[in-house]
């Protein structure tokens, strides 16, 4: 029987083994292994080096010598070329199916800082039914790319899926193997503290959770509950990791069992009602602001008062934030840097192969609104400077 392994390898190795000859040679030739003038390994040893037919090996040396990095001579072989042509291929937005939240923000400022240098930016979704799915357009995706010509790519992680790791560690391998250059953004594909080694940026997520959770507790909130997924991703590790700290800084210690967690589904009514039951929670710290705003409905309907009885916050600011029957106080992420430091780490990273992984972790700014009680909701957030670095917002 076919398994998804067997499928993801059928992606490296079919047609597009081209690829990564091509980024083999691309590669050696910009860290200077092939000065200019210099020959580079013969088709026939690449053939062998690589295990791969003759044809394939064509095919990678017409393609660098289309891009101006090799110039072919008949029956000498191919040499490093003293000038380069401009590399103008375009990049690919690999993100979920579900397109809403910081995506399409992230997507705009990305495609503005890509055109300077002459690049395009094509989207894809990974919008699929099952993981075996998902794999098959990850097949899909990577001979479509290789057809455009396109080299790198910006890829948000698969998240809330119970083999989330295993199912990103397969897609990841399925572009890599056919060539690409990735740069992952908002969250990695392994769960926090753990890197892997692909460059990344998005928010600070711990810090930012840690902020929140701070001015909590400078409110006067003793019982905060963090309000997450069933399921979890990288960026929910650190959160979680950041409300702790703040709590056991604050000698509130968390519960066994992870009963200082709420998790939330949704489709499940009632939800809500039952933890706060059980918990006595005078607030929620929540994930994002989509699990916040589903808390603050709910305990609206339940006749709680937001935030008197209970407080809430999320993290993200986007539209779910002011839509709430009580505006939301959130930590806002900052889109428009996350795009254009990714698009910086590519063009880097297309540039010079050998650098080392790269992550870049962005402070948010707390945007303060009526569902934490703070007196100064409505007006522009104050900040003071905290021991460890950073800002710490007063109560």
């Amino acid at each position: 029987m076919e398994t998804l392994q067997n499928r993801t390898q059928a992606v490296t190795t079919s047609g597009l083994k081209h690829r990564q000859i091509y980024e083999y040679l691309r590669r050696e030739i910009l860290r200077g292994a092939y000065g200019i003038g210099d020959q580079v390994p013969t088709e026939a040893e690449l053939q062998r080096r690589f295990s791969v037919s003759r044809a394939t090996v064509s095919k990678a040396v017409q393609v660098l010598a289309r891009d101006g990095y090799l110039t072919r001579r008949r029956g000498t072989g191919s040499f490093v070329q003293a000038n380069p042509v401009a590399d103008h291929a375009p990049v690919g937005f690999v993100a979920p199916g579900c397109w809403t939240g910081i995506f399409p923000g992230i997507y705009e400022a990305i495609s503005r800082a890509i055109e300077p240098a002459g690049r395009h930016l094509t989207i894809s979704s990974m919008d699929a039914q099952d993981d075996a799915g998902m794999l098959r357009r990850a097949a899909e995706l990577a001979r479509e790319y290789d057809a455009k010509g396109v080299r790198g790519a910006f890829f948000i992680p698969v998240e809330l899926t119970p083999d989330r790791m295993w199912i990103n560690g397969h897609l990841v391998g399925a572009l890599t193997g056919a060539g690409l250059t990735i740069v992952l953004v908002d969250r990695d594909i392994c769960d926090w503290p753990d890197r892997s080694r692909f460059d990344l940026v998005g928010l600070n997520n711990r810090r930012c959770a840690y902020l929140l959770t701070r001015h909590l507790l400078n409110l006067g909130r003793r019982r905060i509950a963090f309000a997450t997924y069933v399921r979890g991703s990288s960026t929910i590790s650190a959160r979680i990791a950041g409300f702790r700290q703040a709590l056991c800084e604050e000698g509130i210690f968390p519960e066994p069992e992870g009963r200082d967690l709420f998790r939330w589904e949704p489709g499940s009514p009632g939800s809500v009602g039952a933890h706060l039951k059980s918990s006595r929670a005078d607030a929620y710290m929540c994930v994002n602001d989509q699990v916040a705003a589903n808390v603050v409905c709910e305990l609206v309907a339940l006749g709680v008062r937001v935030p008197d009885d209970v407080a809430v916050v999320g993290i993200d600011d986007v539209e779910y934030a002011t839509l709430t029957p009580v505006p939301l106080t959130t930590m806002r992420q900052p889109l428009g840097a996350i795009g254009r430091i990714a698009a910086k780490l590519l063009l880097d990273r297309l540039a010079d192969p050998s650098l080392p992984p790269r992550e870049v972790l962005l402070e948010g700014e707390l945007i303060i609104r009526r569902s934490c009680g703070s007196p100064s909701a409505g007006a522009a957030p104050a900040v003071q400077p905290s021991p460890a670095g950073g800002t710490i917002p007063p109560a």
